[in-house]
């Protein structure tokens, strides 16, 4: 614009110039010196504005056709009858040109350089009227260019607060206010160029779980303030050096510059326990995987891999953060992670309806998560296997969704139930596990299928005893009972967790398995916080 802009002042004074002249009719012009100026004039202002590149030409190339343009207007006007010559707008014209698109400090040393542009033709000036007109030009001057001057400066300040703007919002995400794909790239690039000069740098990923069933359940507009929230709780603990981008729907990409694996770690950590002590609706927890300059110099690939340590954080349960480490974190290929991501949305489809049955009744709100909290803790009391506790869990946030199929009427009777009416509530355990069956694997299924088994044969759908339930089944239907009791249903009044505990207690060896009521008393009488809060990782449950 610029360059445009420039070509068009040339131009313009060189046939203003030219033609005020010529119809002034003046006898003490000089044409061999003020013709070659305008014709020059006219040339350069049509190369100037159309025909060079400006956005590739050095800064000093701006100057110099700058101050050239300058030294022509002075000419034109010396050549041109001096003091009443109708060349001096073209120097007013450099003037408003200056004020406009040079800085401030740039466009007041252009003014100095003008104002001895104009001194210098009348210096030799030998008009008798010379004083009478240099006074009349500089208040013509003054009166049409001030108020001229004035509004482009304002109109400049304008347009560099909106392009300023424009500039921000084409670089930050409109819901979080955080950085876009777009300023990622960006600073990846940056990264990328520093990292040999950085003694550590680590990237990390952080993913939302279960974000898709909360804006499912919640609604888009909760989704959002979900989003948001997180956004806030990451930004605390994001240094000034640092960026912060939301790179995906859920996702989240931190850069940062001269942090270690170890400390990038730790501040998610942070992260997560700050927003596991805010109240929300739903249970908002974050998975991550981290990496750092130990694995590569380039920044693309340490993102590939702490994405790949994030998945290997979401395949081990979600709500935890994981360093990027080759022996552990299998960076998978995209076949297999299309297979495996195929089953997670599954599996989030069936947790989406799970959660909307229990959303049907109060009494029944967050029922499974609450149930698979609990049971994550007895398997670990138990000396399970991280992966199998992880495993049940999962289990566990799906043991209902065959509810889907029995009529809520009977789910909520208060009255005792009839044969017919028993039956049909019975069947929902077969169905959570007919649905679940190609999500699960075999023996989640069947700790599905029987968590509403007894220890006495006396349980449903099969009617095994003792030792033919599945140990996670038997720690599910514990679990599941102790919830049932603390939260109250329409047929039967909540109890505390003492009277639940006792209660267990009572049927154990007949309603449930010993071990596993003897674990339930473990983990509730040593930590009677237990069945309260979030997980907040699995590490510090198996203490």
């Amino acid at each position: 614009m610029a360059g445009r802009v420039a070509g068009g002042i040339w131009i313009l004074g060189g046939i203003s110039v030219a033609l005020g002249t010529l119809l002034a009719n003046r006898s003490d012009v000089d044409w061999r010196v003020l013709g070659p100026l305008c014709a020059v004039a006219v040339i350069w202002g049509a190369c100037r504005g159309w025909l060079l590149d400006w956005t590739r030409t050095p800064r000093w190339a701006t100057h110099a056709t700058m101050l050239a343009a300058v030294a022509v207007g002075s000419a034109m006007v010396a050549a041109g009858g001096g003091s009443d010559s109708v060349a001096w707008p073209t120097l007013l014209w450099l003037a408003l040109y200056a004020l406009y698109f040079y800085a401030p400090s740039v466009s007041f040393s252009y003014l100095i350089v003008i104002a001895a542009a104009v001194a210098a033709p009348l210096a030799y000036d030998t008009h008798d009227t010379l004083h009478n007109s240099l006074l009349g030009t500089l208040l013509v001057t003054a009166a049409c260019g001030a108020p001229v001057a004035v509004a482009l400066v304002v109109s400049k300040r304008g347009l560099v607060r909106r392009r300023e703007s424009a500039e921000a919002q084409a670089l930050t995400d409109s819901l979080t206010g955080l950085a876009n794909h777009r300023e990622l790239q960006r600073a990846l690039a940056e990264l990328n160029a520093e990292g040999a000069a950085l003694s550590h740098y680590a990237v990390a990923v952080v993913d939302i779980d279960d974000f898709k069933a909360i804006n499912d359940a919640a609604g888009h507009e909760y989704g959002d303030g979900v989003l948001v929230a997180v956004a806030a709780c990451l930004r605390q603990f994001t240094e000034a050096e640092e960026v912060l981008a939301r790179s995906g729907g859920d996702e989240f990409t931190w850069l940062m510059p001269r942090a270690s694996a170890t400390e990038a770690r730790d501040r998610i950590d942070a992260v997560r326990k700050l927003l596991g002590r805010q109240r929300h609706s739903y249970r908002i927890t974050l998975s991550a995987g981290v990496c750092d300059e130990r694995h590569g110099n380039d920044a693309n690939e340490l993102i590939r891999l702490a994405d790949a340590a994030l998945y290997w954080s979401k395949s081990r349960g979600r709500d935890r953060c994981q360093v990027y480490d080759p022996v552990v974190v299998d960076a998978l290929s995209p076949d297999e992670r299309a297979s495996r991501l195929k089953r997670s949305q599954a599996m989030l489809g069936l947790r989406a309806l799970a959660q909307a049955i229990d959303a049907k009744d109060p009494d029944t709100l967050a029922h499974s998560e609450r149930v698979a909290e609990l049971v994550l803790r007895l398997a670990l009391a138990g000396g399970w296997e991280e992966d199998s506790a992880l495993a049940l869990r999962d289990a566990a946030l799906v043991h209902d969704v065959g509810k889907i199929g029995v009529d809520d009427a009977l789910l909520h009777k208060p009255e005792k139930l009839t044969d017919a009416e028993r039956g049909e509530v019975h069947f929902h355990a077969e169905l959570s596990a007919r649905i679940t069956t190609g999500v699960l694997s075999e023996e989640q299924v069947s700790w599905v299928r029987c968590h509403h088994e007894r220890f006495d044969g006396r349980g449903y759908p099969a009617g095994l005893i003792g030792a033919e339930i599945p140990d996670g089944a038997a720690l599910l239907s514990v679990a599941d009972a102790f919830d049932v009791m603390t939260s109250g249903r329409a047929y039967s009044p909540r109890r505390s967790r003492a009277e639940a505990l006792a209660e267990c207690h009572s049927l154990s060896g007949t309603q449930f398995s010993p071990d596993a009521v003897a674990l339930l008393e473990r983990v509730v009488t040593l930590k009677p916080e237990i069945v309260e809060g979030p997980v907040s990782s699995v590490e510090a449950l198996a203490k």
